[in-house]
This record gives C-alpha cells, sequence and structure tokens, in this order.
C-alpha cells in the first residue's frame, strides 16, 4: 500500500499553483472541473503519486455534496481536505471493510483522460480517512503527467495525522506508510512532499 494523493482546498486555484511554482519549482496542470461536486482542481504529478489543489467552482453545487461541503470547509484555511491510498489490490480491502467498489473516469480540459476504481470515499469524507483507489491501465495516469518542473520531486516524504489513530490503523489493515502523530483532533493535518530542494510542509 502507498500514498496515491492528497487533496489541498485553497480559496483561489491559480494563485495556489504560482505559488507552489514561484516558492517551491513544481508545476501543475491546468484548471479541470470536478461537475459531480461543484469543485475544480489542478494536479501537481509527483512520479508515484500527485497532490491535487482543489477549490469550489460552483457554491451551490458543492453544497449539495459531502465532498464539495468539505472542500469549501477547508479552503478558508488551505487545510488538507482528504486523501487516498493505492493498495496492492482493491478487492481485499474492500471485502475486509464491506466497502462497494465504484467506477469512475475524467476527461480533462487538455485532453488527457484516465479511469480508476475507489471504495470507501463516503466514509472517508465522512471520518477523514483515505480511500482507496485502483487505477485502471488505459489512459494517462495523474501521477505523471507533462508539466514543466522547476524541480525534481521524489514523492510524499510523511503525512501527519491526528484524531482516532486506532480506527485509522484498523481501516487501513497491514500498511508501511510514512505516517507521523498530531497532538491534534483533526484525522489530517499537514503533509510534505519531498524535492530535490528539500521538503515542502503543506497543510497545519
Amino acid at each position: 500500500m502507498r500514498i496515491d494523493h492528497v487533496a489541498l482546498a485553497v480559496p483561489d486555484l491559480d494563485a495556489a499553483a504560482r505559488a507552489l511554482l514561484e516558492a517551491h519549482g513544481l508545476a501543475s496542470t491546468p484548471t479541470s472541473l470536478q461537475p459531480e461536486w461543484g469543485t475544480a482542481h489542478r494536479l501537481v504529478p509527483l512520479g508515484g503519486g500527485f497532490l491535487e489543489l482543489v477549490s469550489v467552482a460552483h457554491p451551490e453545487i458543492a453544497e449539495k455534496s459531502p465532498m464539495g461541503r468539505r472542500v469549501a470547509r477547508c479552503a478558508s484555511t488551505r487545510s488538507l481536505a482528504f486523501w487516498a491510498v493505492r493498495p496492492g489490490a482493491l478487492g481485499p480491502v474492500a471485502t475486509r471493510l464491506g466497502l462497494t467498489v465504484g467506477e469512475g473516469e475524467r476527461h480533462r480540459s487538455d485532453g488527457t483522460a484516465y479511469s480508476w476504481q475507489v471504495a470507501g470515499v463516503d466514509v472517508a469524507v465522512e471520518y477523514g480517512l483515505p480511500f482507496f483507489i485502483h487505477w485502471l491501465a488505459s489512459g494517462s495516469l495523474p501521477h505523471r503527467l507533462p508539466v514543466d518542473h522547476e524541480a525534481r520531486p521524489e514523492g510524499f516524504a510523511w503525512i501527519e495525522v491526528g484524531g482516532d489513530l486506532t480506527r485509522l490503523a484498523d481501516w487501513l489493515g497491514p500498511a508501511d506508510l510514512p505516517l507521523r502523530k498530531a497532538q491534534d483532533e483533526r484525522p489530517l493535518v499537514r503533509c510534505a512532499l519531498r524535492t530535490d530542494r528539500g521538503e515542502i510542509v503543506l497543510g497545519g
């Protein structure tokens, strides 16, 4: 199991993307809508995973969606909104936790497309747990979308979590993830990206 992606909610996608590039040398994809949630995002490919910058695009739609509402709450403080992990196989995880496996696909404004299987999104959004994702072979994986990074990304250094850590451990099962314990009631506190220029800490 590995960290697949972490979403940082921001009030202004363009400003956040510009700041990340200017301060840390990491570029992002063009903005693309997530119409089912009333949100929009830009992706920062990291090779083995990606950072997702996300904001509310259509407040009236976001208000009707649990994911949209979470993004709206987190955007005002530039907090981490959600995260996903990629198990070796999705089926056994879903069976162990009694989860339904769903499918999705995204056709981005830049012409790329990708599809996936996912489990546990509703529970993850409600309790701040990671959801589980499996990327299908067809299409372009968001982890390696072409962008002009000035720094060399090397993936996630760590994720800092708080809240009910026993519940998190039971949810994940056997997993060797770079997690740090925080004295915080929030289940998802901060994360750090590793680059050839050093670590970039986000959230908090």
